[in-house]
Parts: C-alpha cells; sequence; structure tokens
C-alpha cells in the first residue's frame, strides 16, 4: 500500500510540475522548430499578441481552425500579431505533407514530433489547444478544443489584447 502511494504522489507531483502554461505568467519560451530547423521562441515576439496553436494533421477541428487563423494573421498583420501552429503529428513525413498544403500561410509553422517535449512543457492533452499571450510575454487565455460558435469570444479576447495600451503590456511577466 505504501508502494501504491507514493507512485500517486509521484505521478501528481510530476503532472503538477509539467503543467507551466498558468494565466498571467510567462509560457514556456520554446515552440519547436521551423521547416528550416530554426528554433521558434515566444521571447522573439515580444511587444505582439501572440496565438499559439498546438495541431495534427488527422485532427478535424485542427483543420478547421487553420485557416481562421490564417485569416486573423493576414487581417490583422504580423506587425501587430503573430500566429504560430505547433504541429504535433509523430509522423515526420506527415507533417511535411501538411507543410505543402500550408506552403503559402503567413503564420509560423514549427513542429513538435521529434520529441514532443514542447506539448508537454504545454500540458497539451486536447487538440487544438491554443494559447493567446499578451505583449507582454504573458498567458492571456487558454483554450481546449474547437467550436465555432467560441470564435466570437476569441475575437473579443484578441481584440482586447490588442487594444491594451502598450505601457502595461511592456511590464515584464512575474
Amino acid at each position: 500500500m505504501k508502494y501504491l502511494l507514493s507512485v500517486v504522489v509521484s505521478l501528481l507531483f510530476a503532472s503538477i510540475a509539467s503543467a507551466q502554461v498558468v494565466l498571467g505568467k510567462a509560457p514556456p519560451d520554446s515552440l519547436g522548430v521551423d521547416s528550416k530547423r530554426n528554433e521558434v521562441h515566444v521571447s522573439d515576439y515580444r511587444g505582439k499578441v501572440v496565438v499559439v496553436t498546438f495541431w495534427a494533421s488527422w485532427c478535424g477541428a485542427c483543420l478547421l481552425e487553420l485557416p481562421i487563423l490564417e485569416n486573423l494573421q493576414r487581417h490583422v498583420g504580423d506587425e501587430k500579431i503573430r500566429v504560430i501552429a505547433v504541429n504535433t503529428d509523430n509522423d515526420p513525413v506527415e507533417y511535411r505533407k501538411a507543410l505543402k498544403r500550408l506552403k503559402d500561410s503567413q503564420f509560423a509553422l514549427t513542429t513538435d514530433h521529434r520529441n514532443g517535449n514542447v506539448s508537454r512543457r504545454y500540458d497539451v492533452r486536447v487538440l487544438p489547444y491554443m494559447i493567446l499571450i499578451d505583449r507582454a510575454g504573458r498567458v492571456a487565455h487558454i483554450h481546449s478544443g474547437y467550436a465555432e460558435s467560441a470564435l466570437p469570444e476569441l475575437v473579443d479576447e484578441i481584440n482586447g489584447l490588442l487594444d491594451e495600451p502598450l505601457a502595461k503590456a511592456a511590464r515584464m511577466p512575474d
């Protein structure tokens, strides 16, 4: 019984330690690598609203969400907002196929298929999984899954982050 209790407690603490996405705090910095094998970091985009979405080629809801995020990126402009789509496909061949389909996208595409560390650090359990990060680099909103009915709320959240006074956004995360 002691052994079982110790295993349960260890798993609980491991789960708590891996959940590093906390509202109002800076998220994990690494967002994987892009198609040119360059590391992509949240900190690269400080001063912009950052939308990070985790997706996979087999995820139907993800494939509905990506064109909406593409339109958002095009409409608002990358001087104000940056969408980063982190692919979680385990198969590099599937990722390359997805890259070909999305080759004209303006948002940043990264992959986490090598080791899954990015997904673990962000505690991704459902796809799509979206994090909105304010211009100071703090997690402002977290969304799991996709529902068309949630789009107006998402637009309001993003507009609120874009409208946030620059002085407030410039403060460093805790």
